[in-house]
């Protein structure tokens, strides 16, 4: 977080810190996260004392700080499980240079990576993400993520899709699609 040309934090620093995260690990990485977005490291002026109170206040700056196609990215992380393949991705959302926006997002600590069985994984970075995600999509945009998922899975999955029949029929609910969702 500090460079070498970063002098040795106050006490006062310190204890604003851990008075507002109360130490909790998560807490104190989207702070100082947040401070140095802002440049907030001058403990002479204590313009880390602007910092949000809360959590929540945090992690809605990493999602402000997201371009468009970043946020398209994360929303569908949102609605999905935990890990999600590359490959998945790219089909539910094929105009997006993909590995550039993870690269960026990883970068800003957004999501994170897995190696499993020569697939390449892709999560949000803190499971509270996808909660916070999903207070900020709308109703007509969550149809369209739900339909975007199930396209997705029909293409990358066209070989075994008798497999995925569930997953089709929920997104395809949640899509309003009532005749794709029943036939599923």
């Amino acid at each position: 977080l500090f460079n070498n040309n970063t002098k040795e934090l106050s006490q006062d620093f310190i204890h604003f810190v851990f008075d507002l995260t109360e130490g909790n690990v998560q807490k104190i990485e989207e702070l100082m996260f947040y401070i140095k977005k802002h440049n907030y490291l001058d403990d002479d002026k204590k313009e880390y004392l602007n910092a949000p109170r809360d959590i929540y206040s945090l992690i809605l700056f990493h999602f402000k700080e997201m371009n468009e196609n970043q946020m398209k990215i994360a929303k569908i992380l949102s609605c999905l499980s935990p890990n999600v393949s590359l490959d998945f991705l790219q089909k539910a959302l094929p105009d997006i240079d993909m590995l550039a926006e993870l690269k960026n997002m990883s970068e800003n600590k957004l999501v994170k990576f897995d190696l499993k069985v020569n697939k390449i994984l892709v999560s949000l970075a803190k499971k509270n993400y996808a909660q916070i995600l999903s207070e900020m999509i709308t109703k007509e945009e969550l149809c369209d993520i739900h339909k975007k998922i199930a396209k997705a899975y029909q293409v990358c999955y066209a070989h075994c899709l008798s497999n995925y029949y569930q997953r089709l029929a929920y997104h395809y609910e949640q899509a309003n699609m009532t005749d794709e969702a029943i036939y599923y």
